[in-house]
């Protein structure tokens, strides 16, 4: 936990004293204890079909978790995230449905849930540990031509830390589809990594050029400061290095996030506890 996330933790006790004297509305503690609990801000993963975000995903895991062979008719938003016990959900319409087990998300054995559900996957494991304020989204392909996936991806604007756009190293740039994506992220202001995947497939020296370029790119499409990083992975190779050090900087920015939403919010209970006590 942050300092400030422990510091808050420790006075709840003091407030939930004061809330039951004063016989005041829990609710608003309710939301803040879990709020400063269970703090994770989303992380989307956005690429075309076939960019490697899912290959990308299970090297950084060391699990063969996610399909890599997608049907992009029954793909779904899954969110991974760091919990010591392990378990698959599946929702449909934000409502849970049912548990899955490893196979039934390797296999996409999901009909139930579409076309507007989603799949929260915590695992007990050493990379989801080091970043224990991320949840990582992979998202269905920006170029799909289902009106559901698209509202899934438009889901998480504005409710992100920051984005992670993956290009494979195949296709040498960024697409259109990934650039009209970057200009709407440029609106909201968006931090953006990119993750260029499949580098055994150029040399070394074609890795450096298509960086350069690719990051070229993002500059002209993003503001000043919404631009973090180019980076590029072999996930076949388990080269993934660069990857894990891009999101570690994602874990170090949570920490703000936390102090503009959960903060304020401790702040604002404070705030009413004072007036009702001087009144």
């Amino acid at each position: 936990m942050f300092k400030t996330q422990q510091n808050i933790q420790a006075h709840i006790p003091e407030l939930e004293t004061l809330f039951q004297k004063y016989d005041l509305s829990v609710e608003p503690l309710i939301q803040l204890k879990s709020n400063v609990e269970n703090f994770k801000v989303r992380v989307p993963l956005i690429g075309a079909f076939s960019a490697g975000k899912s290959s990308l995903i299970n090297a950084l895991i060391q699990k063969k978790l996610l399909c890599v062979e997608i049907d992009p008719a029954s793909n779904l938003a899954t969110e991974i995230s760091f919990s010591e016990d392990e378990v698959i959900k599946g929702f449909k319409a934000n409502n849970f449905v049912k548990n899955l087990t490893a196979q039934e998300l390797k296999d996409q054995e999901f009909l139930d849930l579409m076309p507007d559900g989603h799949i929260e996957v915590q695992l007990n494991q050493a990379f989801l540990q080091s970043l224990p304020h991320l949840c990582l989204a992979d998202l269905p392909g920006l170029d799909s031509k289902s009106d559901a996936h698209m509202q899934a991806i438009h889901h998480y604007l504005g409710r992100s830390l920051a984005y992670v756009i993956t290009v494979s190293s195949e296709e040498g740039t960024l697409k259109d589809s990934i650039k009209k994506f970057l200009k709407e992220l440029a609106l909201h202001k968006a931090p953006v990594v990119v993750i260029i995947t499949k580098n055994d497939k150029k040399t070394p020296e074609e890795i450096v050029a298509i960086k350069l370029q690719i990051t070229e790119q993002v500059r002209s499409l993003l503001p000043e400061g919404n631009y973090l990083d180019v980076v590029s992975v072999s996930s076949k190779k388990k080269d993934i290095t660069e990857a894990v050090e891009a999101f570690q900087k994602l874990e170090n920015l949570s920490e703000t996030r936390f102090n503009e939403t959960v903060v304020p919010q401790f702040n604002r209970i404070i705030d009413d506890i004072a007036s009702h006590l001087t009144i």
